[in-house]
């Protein structure tokens, strides 16, 4: 698969009120990473429950934190019809 970061960064630079932060699934496990997009070395530890129908994640993180993002997003695209 051809990686297009630098192309979708290219058009989201175009709208001002859109931060662009490029996500992939390696870097959920990569700590240096979380304090880079958090801005906090105070890095969520967070489990999921695979064994339940859906994504289901405990642990204390704040809505606009961007793995609780993920989660919503995640969990968004599940919801749609197949």
């Amino acid at each position: 698969m051809q990686d297009r970061t630098e192309e979708i960064r290219s058009v989201i630079q175009r709208y001002p009120l859109f931060d662009f932060v490029p996500l992939r699934i390696e870097d959920a496990f990569d700590d240096s990473w979380w304090t880079i997009v958090s801005g906090s070395s105070n890095i969520p530890k967070i489990s999921l429950k695979l064994g339940k129908e859906g994504l289901i994640a405990d642990g204390r993180v704040g809505s606009r934190h961007p793995f609780n993002i993920l989660i919503v997003r995640c969990q968004d695209l599940m919801s749609l019809p197949k």
